[in-house]
């Protein structure tokens, strides 16, 4: 089981989709500033999105799914 991101991990975005890949080849890899619970809607469980300061200075809200973290 995947450990849950936490502030300060080192991630990337990642998506099987290559057009949100294409978005954040230049933005790779980024810093997690927070981590945040979005309420359940609906049939769907609560997800967590991760606020994310990108290498090029950029911050952003990301659900969590499309992060991976960079092990050192």
């Amino acid at each position: 089981m995947n450990k849950p991101l936490e502030p300060g991990d080192l991630v990337e975005f990642y998506s099987s989709f290559e057009t949100f890949m294409s978005e954040y080849e230049e933005k790779n890899p980024g810093l997690v500033l927070s981590v945040m619970e979005v309420e359940k809607s609906g049939k769907w469980d609560a997800r967590k999105s991760a606020e994310v300061m990108w290498s090029d200075r950029t911050v952003t809200s990301e659900h969590s799914s499309y992060l991976r973290r960079i092990d050192a």
